[in-house]
């Protein structure tokens, strides 16, 4: 029930319920309906539970006796079973513009923003020094503290529980009605720890005798603002950065709350902690990948000297013991031991880094940590990276075994992603890990215990309502329907919430404790399973087993394609469709069309298309009553590998992208040149340009007969076609040009642009990336250079291969300048293993089995393309004589396969944005009392709930 306990307080805000403010228009009948908003320019955040509103100002209770229920408005009260009023949960906002603290009632279901001097027309709240940059409130609700970098005032104020509301005791609060000190610096950010009593017995000061009560400091009357020991967590202790200092002060909290309001003297800083900067020299080898003929080790820049850095402590985060600091200005997190306040010690760093580019220094801003041990007793720090707004992940158990951020394992398969970080279209802004549970209750016990891991074990005794005795592992697990248990946006275990600055919530799993419910009925190593079964499990039946990644990206729907949830599943449209250069499609049932073909061996036997499996021969086609159809499998081992639903076109000897349309210095037979095409801009490694060198080096990796090796790389070696005009017939060029060649001569060469001979097409024996050296007696004549005497237009076709480009993902490869001859070849590196763009066409007939060198593979297809075949009479004037038939068909080149995929990834967000996209995310944290996430914004949302229940927004204050 509520009840009325004193006069409805001013309406300064409304809760987003659909409630607004009518304005009447001077010159019109019409209405239009706005939502009133108070807060602005809303910044850090921190809460008080306080006695019931109505009753005398006193002492807080502990933020714990708090919970979500609403009242009827912020001048009433709900009373509990036992007849008690129930006390309500406040914010405290800050108002970083105008340097204020709003006061929101959370447990007002209307009239909830509480405005300070309802006499006073507009909202008025708590008005502090200027520019708040954080705000903590004492785990019994004891008092707030609000830090402020106010230009020659950088300040403490304390706020007693007291006086946060509006009170007849206690006249309108002005900027003097505080407790407050002067820093000696400007504050950073600011956190409350204890110092542990012993014996029962506190000490006031870091350096005083337990039992002492300490110096008042000029209060007249020492704790009428308030007796912070009364909620028993020890001697408690405001630990602020000061990034000019270079260090934390700590400063006793109830010795600032005793000060007499409206001084401004200096802090009572017990101690001062300055942070010291010990970290290696940063750039030096990682540790590369294997190294060969076949690849080679990308460079890495030369371990510099070591450099000075100056400590810029930034946010702080406490976990069992240990303070972490991150810091601005040196590429290191800081660790200190902090079992108290008092006496802290650092320990050795964090060490913040980027594999993509081993010699950026990465600082961090801010941090935060796992609330509680995973199942397998790890702990985990999340830190925002200051230059590139990405999250990075850091093992802080006892037995890490590393400093530096943790890379994700099998990074091949998401080579879109940063190995060793979490990135999102917009700029992490703010990060909080929140535990969670949603306990089901036995049937058999009738109790719900927390911490339940799902088990799909098939021999596990189910739970229902007849039971006598069952596994309560199996009260998790997704129904038939799947609208219950295990699923993408049921929350049980362990997650981040990452606050990005688009107005969206980015959601990455630390521990779910339904991992194991989220995959395939038979774990198979091509689904990325770490073991596998020949036995049906009780999962989902996704694709993968790695639809719950540690440190990744949370899956907004179920990865399964299924009548309840959809097409979610990595699939295509359609069957792959084979045409020509012009578009013309052949019929599926030629056999003189080439083949595309899934690899076969690897277990995988279907393929998901237009929604439904279909099955997969062990001649890697789709079998069809009307004949075979194209197939290819579709990567699963890790479902964030599919990043966007695109088309895909397999052009047989189509130009790289990067080399079409361009220009270079044609030079044969120069002096201190090789022979060959110069253009740096071009980057002939960084387009993936690969020469008869690169090709042969490959085959002899593969197994390649060595007698075939200089015939076949021939074969395969890219082209470079010059696509260049000769002179115009009657330039004066040819009148110069004498015997050495003529227009007739070289058209009859070369043909045009437009009916070009194979003459106009050089192999390439070696690749760099400003040029390439061409192989002169390939050219076929030595006309060359006289035929074309300026510059060239050119571009590079590979041989014998098909180039597959994606609509969204374009050309991938993975060649890379030599660092020790700047030759092109193949990287090492296993994280980009498997972008490839280029097919190599075998015989007809011929499926390749998973593991051939000569299979395709990128982190979404895996195929192979099989020439077609022809019938005798067809195929004679291109059989060798005694040749059994039938022979292969010749492709043509400019035939090109179209495929479309479908089932992408998509990531779990929530969306901040409302029906305005006027966001500026500022902080996010975690309210236990209520179990919510909070976000303060910047722009027009002011304070924002979410639910991780329902993993969307529950209510907002503005």
């Amino acid at each position: 029930m509520s009840v009325a306990r004193r006069p409805a307080l001013g309406l300064a805000a409304l809760v987003f319920s659909g409630l607004g403010a009518v304005i009447l228009g001077a010159c019109t009948q019409d209405q239009v309906t706005v939502a009133v908003r108070s807060l602005e320019r809303s910044g850090p955040v921190s809460f008080l539970c306080l006695q019931p509103p109505g009753t005398l100002p006193g002492p807080g209770v502990p933020q714990t006796a708090c919970d979500s229920h609403l009242a009827d408005d912020a001048s009433t009260y709900v009373i509990d079973e036992s007849g008690a009023p129930k006390p309500h949960l406040y914010a405290l906002v800050t108002q970083t513009v105008r340097g204020e603290i709003a006061v929101v009632d959370l447990n007002a279901a209307t009239g909830s923003v509480i405005d300070q001097d309802p006499a006073t027309p507009g909202a008025t709240f708590l008005p502090i020094g200027a520019q708040p940059v954080d705000i903590v409130s004492t785990p019994g609700s004891g008092a707030a503290f609000v830090a402020v970098s106010e230009p020659g005032r950088p300040a403490i104020y304390a706020l007693p529980a007291t006086r946060v509301r509006p009170s007849d005791a206690y006249a309108t609060p002005t900027y003097t009605s505080w407790p407050a000190c002067l820093l000696p610096s400007t504050p950073s950010s600011m956190i409350l720890l204890a110092d542990p009593a012993v014996g029962g017995e506190e000490r006031a000061s870091c350096d005083g005798e337990y039992g002492e009560p300490g110096p008042v400091d000029d209060r007249e009357t020492a704790l009428s603002h308030g007796d912070l020991s009364l909620e028993g967590q020890g001697r408690q202790k405001l630990l602020v950065t000061l990034p000019d200092d270079g260090g934390v002060a700590v400063i006793d909290a109830q010795r600032l709350l005793d000060r007499n309001e409206g001084t401004l003297g200096p802090c009572p800083i017990d101690d001062f902690v300055p942070l010291r900067v010990d970290v290696p020299p940063l750039g030096g080898d990682p540790g590369g990948g294997p190294t060969g003929a076949a690849c080679v080790t990308p460079p890495q820049p030369e371990p510099g000297a070591a450099a000075t850095y100056t400590a810029r402590p930034a946010d702080l985060a406490y976990s069992e013991g240990k303070l972490y600091v991150s810091d601005t200005g040196a590429p290191a997190i800081h660790v200190l031991d902090a079992a108290s306040p008092c006496g802290m010690s650092e320990r050795e760093s964090l060490l913040p880094s980027s594999l993509a580019e081993p010699a950026r220094v990465v600082t961090t801003s801010r941090i935060a940590v796992s609330p509680r041990p995973t199942s397998d007793l790890k702990r985990f720090l999340y830190a925002v990276d200051v230059a590139d707004a990405s999250a990075m992940v850091f093992d802080i158990s006892d037995d890490a075994p590393t400093r530096s951020p943790l890379a994700r394992p099998n990074p091949e398969r998401t080579p879109w992603n940063a190995a060793d970080r979490l990135q999102f279209a917009g700029a992490v802004k703010d990060i909080v890990l929140i535990a969670r549970d949603a306990a089901a209750t036995n049937p058999v016990t009738g109790a719900a215990a927390s911490g339940v891991a799902c088990d799909p074990n098939p021999e596990l005794t189910t739970c229902s309502a007849t039971s006598m005795s069952c596994d309560e592992g199996t009260l998790y697990r997704t129904s038939a329907e799947f609208d219950t248990g295990a699923g993408p946006q049921k929350l049980r275990g362990q997650f981040a919430f990452l606050l990005l600055s688009s107005g969206l919530i980015a959601i990455a799993d630390i521990e779910d404790y339904d991992a194991a419910c989220r995959g395939p009925y038979l774990p198979t190593a091509e689904a990325g399973c770490a073991t596998t079964s020949d036995t049906a499990i009780a999962s989902s039946g996704e694709v993968s087993c790695n639809v719950v990644v540690p440190h990744a990206p949370r899956s907004a729907s179920y990865v399964v394609t299924s009548d309840y949830v959809g097409r979610r599943s990595p699939g295509l449209q359609g069957y792959p469709l084979l045409g020509d250069v012009n578009g013309t499609l052949r019929a599926p049932t030629d056999p003189s069309a080439a083949r595309m073909r899934a690899l076969v061996g690897g277990g995988a036997e279907s393929l998901v298309i237009g929604g439904a499996a279909v099955p997969i021969g062990a001649d890697g086609l789709i079998a069809e009553s009307d004949g075979p159809r194209n197939a290819v499998l579709m990567d699963v081992s890790d479902p964030r590998s599919h990043i966007v639903d695109q088309g895909w076109s397999l052009i047989y000897e189509a130009p790289l992208p990067a080399t079409k349309d361009r220009i270079g210095d044609l030079r044969l037979g120069e002096a201190g040149s090789a022979d060959g095409v110069y253009d740096a801009t071009t980057r002939f490694c960084a387009s993936g340009v690969q020469s008869r060198a690169m090709v042969r080096e490959l085959l002899e990796s593969w197994g390649e007969p060595e007698a075939n090796l200089d015939a076949r790389s021939l074969e395969l070696a890219d082209r470079l076609q010059i696509t260049a005009e000769f002179p115009a017939e009657k330039n004066a060029y040819w009148d110069t040009a004498g015997p050495a060649c003529s227009y007739q001569e070289c058209q009859s060469l070369f043909g045009l642009v437009t009916t070009p001979t194979l003459l106009r097409e050089i192999p390439i024996e070696e690749a760099y990336e400003d040029h390439v050296e061409l192989g002169t007696a390939a050219a076929g004549s030595e006309k060359v250079e006289c035929c074309f005497p300026a510059l060239v237009t050119f571009e590079v076709r590979p041989e014998g291969q098909w180039t597959v480009l994606g609509d969204a993902s374009g050309f991938l490869h993975h060649v890379i300048a030599d660092p020790a001859t700047g030759a092109c070849r193949n990287s090492c590196d296993g994280a980009v293993s498997r972008q490839n763009g280029r097919v190599i066409q075998t015989a007809s007939g011929l499926a390749l089995e998973s593991t051939s060198p000569y299979a395709f593979r990128n982190p979404m297809l895996e195929l192979s393309i099989s020439a077609g075949l022809c019938s005798a009479d067809e195929c004679k004037s291109r059989c060798a004589e005694g040749a059994s038939l039938p022979c292969d068909v010749v492709t043509a080149r400019g035939d090109q396969f179209r495929l479309v995929t479908q089932g992408a990834f998509v990531p779990l967000f929530v969306d901040l944005r409302g029906e305005t996209t006027d966001v500026q995310p500022q902080t996010i944290g975690f309210l236990p009392a209520t179990g919510d996430v909070t976000v303060t914004d910047g722009s027009l949302e002011g304070l924002v709930l979410v639910n991780p229940a329902s993993v969307a927004v529950s209510r907002k204050y503005f």
